[in-house]
């Protein structure tokens, strides 16, 4: 999967090892939030909530190398 910065065109790439360790995190957060929501645990919810919003904030982005040009 390939993004652009929004500032400076860089492609970045995203660290596969950290994408696939924090979605495995997240599977488990998710569960014990919805379960909590359903069984009206608020503050458990509410902890579940912070530590996804803090796992999503863990994401890191890594600058790719500059698209190579050929000039003739």
């Amino acid at each position: 999967m390939r993004w652009n910065c929004p500032s400076c065109s860089r492609p970045l790439k995203f660290s596969g090892r950290r994408t696939l360790l924090l979605a495995l995190l997240r599977v488990p957060l998710n569960a014990v939030f919805v379960y909590a929501i359903f069984a009206q645990m608020w503050w458990v919810a509410a902890g579940a909530a912070v530590l996804g919003i803090a796992s999503g904030g863990m994401e890191m982005v890594e600058g790719a190398a500059p698209a190579q040009t050929h000039s003739t």
